[in-house]
């Protein structure tokens, strides 16, 4: 079992320490948190005890994908995007295009969030796995600075259930890899 309890102390560590320069090298404010998916709940609640606690000097903001990707299926219908994916001809195309509608609603609430702040806010994007197979953390990474980038003045952490590769590389759900090019990688 790999040790992810100092990932998330590393990062708070950040947080308390470094909360301007998170990511500031590769001038994108995204922290990426690495951790084993069988320990998803047990990590997002400890994550959620640690950032709280930092209140009122920082303030906890989190962007539920899960949430996120649920409204925009029930408002496509459920039988119309089952329909779509099941076929062979368009499988393809109809992912790629769920997956940019998640994400610009992911990238509305992010905006929001950061937007309503009376303190230092710190955005966490959990629920990440709800993006699988439609697209992944890189994508929403990717489409978060290309289109907020002026925007994204407080660092955004994103939890993502994988397995490091690499110094930059990381394996989302043990399915495929990504580059972590942008931000920092733990």
């Amino acid at each position: 079992m790999i040790d992810w309890n100092w990932k998330i102390g590393e990062a708070i560590e950040r947080i308390k320490t470094r909360y301007d320069f998170i990511g500031r090298k590769t001038g994108v404010p995204f922290l990426a948190i690495v951790y084993p998916p069988e320990v998803d709940r047990a990590f997002l609640r400890e994550w959620h005890i640690q950032i709280e606690a930092l209140a009122p000097a920082i303030e906890g903001k989190f962007v539920n994908i899960v949430d996120i990707t649920q409204h925009v299926i029930t408002d496509l219908g459920i039988d119309t995007v089952a329909t779509v994916l099941s076929d062979p001809d368009n499988a393809e195309n109809a992912k790629t295009d769920i997956g940019r509608m998640w994400i610009e609603e992911v990238k509305n609430a992010v905006r929001e969030a950061g937007s309503s702040s009376g303190g230092r806010p710190v955005i966490t994007v959990e629920g990440i796995t709800a993006l699988f197979p439609a697209a992944g953390p890189f994508m929403l990474m990717q489409s978060l600075w290309n289109d907020e980038q002026a925007s994204l003045d407080c660092p955004i952490i994103v939890p993502i259930p994988g397995t490091i590769t690499g110094p930059r590389n990381y394996r989302f759900l043990g399915r495929f890899d990504e580059l972590m090019y942008r931000g920092d990688l733990l």
